[in-house]
């Protein structure tokens, strides 16, 4: 992913918004480095993510993550959905745009991880 592919996940994420909890589980966390703040919906029907969501506030690589994060994961099972390990998410959104900041391009999927164990 280039720069400006990561601003437009910023500015415009197609996976942004709340869902009724329940149905949907609700994990959130912060980074306590710079602050970042996500909430992770997802709401999982016969063992699949049916829908993968997101609110937050932060810095442009978390925010960007978390949506990347979202995409990737709905429609998958749970089992792999917790399977997911932050290096796909660092290939999706480009090494060398988030190489400094490691932290935030995590934080979604630890909240993703997070939301699935509550279940």
């Amino acid at each position: 992913m280039d720069l400006e592919e990561l601003l437009d996940r910023y500015e415009q994420p197609g996976h942004r918004g709340k869902q009724p909890v329940p149905p949907a589980r609700l994990a959130s966390a912060t980074n306590p480095r710079c602050g970042d703040v996500i909430s992770m919906f997802v709401t999982v029907e016969d063992e699949r993510l049916v829908r993968v969501s997101f609110e937050g506030s932060g810095c442009t690589i978390s925010q960007a993550a978390a949506d990347v994060t979202s995409e990737m994961a709905e429609g998958l099972t749970l089992a792999s959905a917790l399977e997911m390990d932050v290096d796909a998410v660092l290939d999706r959104l480009g090494r060398d745009a988030v190489r400094t900041r490691l932290d935030c391009a995590a934080l979604g999927l630890q909240t993703l991880h997070r939301a699935l164990r509550l279940g």
